[in-house]
């Protein structure tokens, strides 16, 4: 995987600076983008983009979790966001609801050569009761 530089949050630190986000925020920022961004929605990268809801809509009944994460892993490194397969893990689960939900999990080293230890984020994706897109997205400890 290739580290990252630097990027900003909207938020301000505690000396009225913009805050800098961490690595691995970052590339949970790169990867819902990745997943919620639209083909053609950016003119500069018109590539970009899964529209997950819509390949979720019209794949759910015959999903290609290996697909989806080669589509994943493709789109990332577009951004210089470099994953490879053991760092990225997808699955459905029945939710607490009991309908499907979309798992991905993803193990990010953000610099391999300090060692600094890998983190793990999860970003769940499923629809509530009147079929509109949810999703949440939390970090393991």
């Amino acid at each position: 995987m290739n580290g990252l530089g630097y990027d900003l949050s909207f938020e301000l630190n505690n000396f009225s600076k913009p805050k800098v986000i961490s690595i691995t925020e970052m590339a949970k920022n790169i990867v819902t983008f990745i997943l919620f961004g639209k083909p053609g929605q950016y003119p500069s990268i018109p590539n970009i983009g899964l529209d997950i809801e819509s390949y979720l809509y019209s794949h759910k009944d015959s999903l290609d979790l290996n697909d989806l994460k080669q589509k994943i892993i493709a789109q990332c490194s577009i951004l210089d966001e470099f994953f490879t397969e053991e760092y990225i893990d997808l699955k459905i689960e029945n939710n607490s609801k009991g309908q499907p939900e979309l798992k991905i999990k993803i193990k990010y080293a953000p610099n391999e050569i300090r060692r600094q230890k890998t983190e793990t984020f999860q970003i769940g994706i499923s629809y509530d009761d009147l079929n509109k897109m949810i999703y949440e997205i939390y970090q393991e400890e």
